[in-house]
């Protein structure tokens, strides 16, 4: 049943290049009461990197995407059923370009995000750390 998917998967990966699931990005926030609290700002950082590369690795898409919309002006006949075949291409393209669009929006949005967490993070881990040396008759920088 599932192999349809696997076909649409290769041909994505024949245009696109891969096309795989985060494989490669561990989990490193937990959650906690329906959010994500990280360990570490260096966690986030890692975090971070991914979600760039993946970023870049889309927004590079983009380009043969904008390629493929281009070459569906010119059809290579001038018939009834050309015609109707490129129509409805450029209406799957054109669908295809507001996804990528809109994924792009979403990942900017959570990177946003996700660097907000980090210096609320390095906000707090510096206010443990004078909390720490006051604590301890230490002198604050």
């Amino acid at each position: 049943m599932l192999e349809p998917i696997g076909q649409a998967t290769q041909a994505a990966q024949n245009i696109f290049g891969e096309v795989s699931t985060w494989s490669d990005v561990g989990s490193t926030a937990h959650s906690v009461a329906g959010a994500f609290e990280f360990p570490s700002v260096e966690e986030i950082d890692g975090v971070l990197a991914s979600w760039r590369a993946r970023q870049e690795s889309i927004a590079k898409r983009g380009t043969t995407l904008e390629q493929l919309v281009q070459a569906v002006m010119n059809p290579p006949a001038n018939d009834d059923a050309t015609n109707g075949y490129m129509m409805t291409w450029k209406q799957s393209l054109t669908q295809l370009r507001d996804q990528h669009s809109s994924m792009l929006a979403y990942i900017g949005n959570y990177i946003q995000k996700l660097e907000a967490a980090k210096t609320a993070k390095q906000t707090g881990e510096g206010e443990t750390t004078d909390a720490l040396r006051k604590a301890s008759g230490g002198i604050t920088q």
